[in-house]
């Protein structure tokens, strides 16, 4: 039974973020201006950048310090060490994505947000299902730490956050229009 529930709770899991993923391809493919001539990033896009992988460095250093704080000084082992390292990776991706959404930094002036939004949702879609079939099977944790299979799961979770991002700066760009 409490098998059923879950795998019903990872189907309308994977509706509603998927429907979340369709809105928010819509709408920016709704908004997207055509332009014929490919262009580069420009130089303020290549300070926001520089401005964003400072960022997500410093924001990896402070994690890794802190995981090995945490794990190594203290003896507290709260996840498996691939998980572990690979989370810092994934928390710097997050902080340098984010950073350049809000900067105007993420897409060069000719590229298409849809396609590039709809190639992440399919990866994150199918990373969180994937993450979901391991959750059901209950090997996210083992021995009492969290195992690698949970890697997806913040995958995932990367996606929505990301999901969120371009969705509040497409909010703040149709306000801007409307001034």
């Amino acid at each position: 039974m409490a098998e059923k529930n879950l795998m019903i709770s990872v189907i309308v899991f994977a509706a509603l973020y998927t429907a979340l993923s369709i809105f928010l391809i819509c709408a920016l493919a709704k908004s997207a201006p055509q332009k014929e001539k490919k262009q580069r990033f420009d130089e303020r896009q290549i300070i926001a950048q520089g401005t964003a992988y400072k960022a997500a460095f410093w924001t990896m250093l402070i994690y890794y310090m802190l995981y090995a704080s945490i794990s190594g000084a203290a003896g507290i082992v709260w996840c498996d060490h691939f998980l572990g390292m690979f989370l810092g990776v994934i928390v710097g991706a997050t902080v340098f994505a984010l950073i350049c959404v809000f900067r105007d930094a993420y897409f060069r002036p000719d590229q298409s947000r849809a396609f590039v939004i709809i190639l992440l949702n399919v990866l994150f879609i199918s990373q969180g299902i994937i993450g979901l079939s391991y959750l059901s099977d209950g090997t996210v944790i083992e021995n009492g730490v969290l195992s690698g299979n949970t890697l997806q799961l913040f995958l995932l979770l990367m996606g929505l956050i990301l999901d969120v991002a371009f969705l509040v700066k497409h909010r703040m760009e149709k306000r801007e229009e409307q001034e």
